[in-house]
């Protein structure tokens, strides 16, 4: 799920559609443009549609979208070595582990 709270372009109002993010100044919420997209419209044909919608303001959306994605990406290669085994030193015992990725992005490494 993306983090809207840093993206200027999208408020919430726990008022305004049932506290789901919409574009600042309008009641028209983000998931409209995604919906709107994933059904095979274009960007001009949504700005037609919700003339309240502003272009940067679309652009921005996409933009902190496409920027939320690849911190995800990149958070998962790093946390890439999930489910490796462990060999201890000086044994022939091994044991798995677990890598997991924190909310801050960072991952952490369990043993069991």
């Amino acid at each position: 799920m993306t983090d809207w709270t840093n993206c200027p372009a999208v408020e919430r109002h726990p008022s305004k559609i049932s506290g789901d993010w919409a574009f600042t100044g309008t009641r028209v919420p983000v998931y409209a443009l995604f919906e709107n997209l994933e059904g095979g419209a274009t960007v001009k044909e949504f700005l037609k549609w919700y003339p309240e919608v502003k272009e940067w303001q679309v652009i921005a959306g996409l933009k902190h979208e496409a920027d939320s994605i690849k911190t995800a990406v990149q958070a998962r290669k790093s946390c890439s070595t999930t489910g490796r085994r462990h060999r201890y030193k000086g044994t022939s015992k091994s044991t798995p582990w677990i890598v997991a990725q924190r909310k801050d992005g960072s991952c952490s490494r369990t043993g069991f």
